[in-house]
């Protein structure tokens, strides 16, 4: 867990790649069109870890992730299962890999409304279809 605290205010880039990849090996359609969202310079920047010389391939993805993650999966879940999945997180907090395969979870969960999304889509579709 100690990742989520490495790169403080920055989101962590070791989780999310995690999580992409996990969301690439279930279900790769959805990775791609996820991936292939249009991505703002400041979106990538963030997750090209700065490196402005970069492009992060994967960054459309991780916003994807990290939106769900950073409000640890409250704005798409409905409170009581929201608080059956944190019982479950915490009796498990030996796996800390459970939150990010949670996000990826939602992601397949909601994949026939995001795929339906126009691959011109903003992350601001993907936020609203996720918080659905």
């Amino acid at each position: 867990a100690r990742e989520w605290f490495d790169h403080i205010p920055m989101p962590p880039l070791a989780v999310l790649d995690d999580a992409a990849s996990l969301l690439e090996k279930a279900d790769p359609e959805l990775f791609g069109h996820l991936a292939a969202c249009p991505q703002n310079e400041a979106t990538n920047n963030i997750f090209a870890a700065g490196n402005t010389e970069e492009k992060c391939p994967n960054a459309a993805a991780f916003a994807s992730i990290w939106r769900l993650l950073h409000t640890l999966l409250s704005e798409a879940l409905q409170h009581r299962a929201w608080l059956v999945l944190w019982d479950h997180l915490v009796a498990n907090r030996s796996e800390p890999d459970l939150l990010a395969a949670s996000a990826v979870s939602l992601l397949r969960k909601k994949r026939e409304a995001l795929l339906a999304l126009p691959p011109s889509c903003s992350l601001l579709d993907l936020d609203t279809e996720l918080q659905r």
